[in-house]
């Protein structure tokens, strides 16, 4: 799977009226865009190294938001 490919699945898992998968693509591009990995959209993640690793894992964040529980907060937070 690419790196392209993996933030596409995390941007449609995680917003529902996303429309279709290229305006999926277009997310995921701008998301790479931002964590420095434009470069490398196309490339086999056994390719990454550690560090776009890391990068990659932001990116699927970015693509995927964390939804609030049932009293309204987010998960993970220092509230928590």
């Amino acid at each position: 799977m690419s790196v392209i490919d993996n933030v596409v699945v995390a941007v449609l898992y995680g917003n529902a009226d996303i429309g279709s998968v290229a305006h999926a693509r277009l997310d995921a591009k701008r998301i790479l865009e931002d964590v420095g990995l434009l470069d490398v959209v196309d490339e086999p993640l056994g390719r990454l190294t550690l560090v776009q690793r890391k990068r990659l894992e932001i990116a699927r964040a970015l693509g995927n938001p964390t939804p609030a529980d049932a009293s309204g907060r987010k998960h993970g937070g220092p509230e928590c």
